[in-house]
């Protein structure tokens, strides 16, 4: 088995990455600058040469306010981008697993979020991901998993979970966040460990959701956040995602449904209040280097 990883500087990117090193997974990844996946000639060139059994797409745009100035680029990344990586991991013979997001959902569903339930996009960045995930499944449907998954967080990069402790730590300021929107935070190392085991298992290629269990609000996960790190939740106050001066809209309820995945024999992920419990105090510490606390 050996794994090429497309968006190696990306927190599943780098997560992939750390994990397969941990279990003596053979893997080479690439970043933006080494692979453009929007080049097809280039990645047709790298598949080819590296002959991997998997490839991860774990290369996205996911500015979802640019991605509504920038249509171009955002296109590129997020729906040209799998569209070649499907073309030349089919002409290989290669496992394609490919990185969706809970944002191709407008918003309007009142209970969990089933895999075939129609896209229906309500903000740019959720047009692309819905347009990448159709490219896949026009282009490799038998030899390719479409993985979506939610407010993904980990020790690396950009995430909301580093920005509220960022927030917590430098100012005693109280932190506001939106009340108003439902989703499922992810520890990127969950969805990535899940990930290895479908790929291990007879489940057929298509389309799963791989989130943490339960749900909650921004404001909710960011009380967590600031609970278990012994500050006081009550700095997190409320507010509604109208008096946010964004570009993009965000979907109010995008929980999604993990049937599908014990369907086919594997468990649920635990619940997210349990993976931020386990995980907060590692990346509290990353953030305390990255600020130099």
């Amino acid at each position: 088995m050996m794994w090429l990883i497309a968006g190696a500087n990306g927190q599943i990117g780098r997560t992939a990455a750390s994990y397969f090193q941990s279990q003596s997974i053979e893997f080479t990844s690439f970043g933006s600058q080494d692979l453009d996946i929007s080049n097809l000639n280039q990645v047709e060139d790298v598949v080819k040469s590296l002959s991997p059994s998997h490839i991860l797409n774990a290369a996205a745009w996911t500015d979802v306010d640019k991605a509504e100035i920038d249509h171009e680029r955002s296109l590129a990344t997020n729906a040209i981008g799998p569209r070649n990586l499907a073309v030349s991991a089919r002409k290989v013979g290669a496992c394609l697993v490919h990185v969706s997001s809970d944002y191709v959902f407008g918003g309007g569903a009142s209970s969990p979020i089933s895999e075939v339930t129609k896209a229906n996009p309500i903000n740019y960045y959720g047009i692309t991901k819905a347009q990448g995930d159709e490219n896949v499944s026009i282009e490799y449907p038998g030899g390719s998993f479409i993985l979506r998954t939610s407010w993904v967080y980990s020790r690396y990069g950009k995430n909301f979970v580093k920005s509220i402790l960022r927030k917590a730590i430098t100012s005693e300021d109280d932190i506001f966040v939106v009340d108003d929107q439902f989703g499922q935070p992810t520890l990127a190392t969950d969805f990535v460990k899940k990930m290895h085991q479908l790929c291990l298992s007879d489940a057929p290629m298509g389309t799963y959701n791989i989130t943490s269990s339960g749900s909650t609000t921004w404001h909710g996960f960011a009380q967590e956040i600031l609970r278990l790190c012994d500050f006081d939740p009550e700095r997190v106050k409320p507010i509604k995602s109208e008096s946010l001066d964004t570009l993009a809209q965000r979907p109010k309820y995008s929980v999604l449904s993990n049937a599908k995945m014990r369907g086919v024999g594997l468990d649920s992920m635990e619940d997210w209040s349990e993976a931020i419990c386990r995980s907060v105090e590692e990346i509290r510490q990353e953030v305390e280097v990255e600020i130099g606390f």
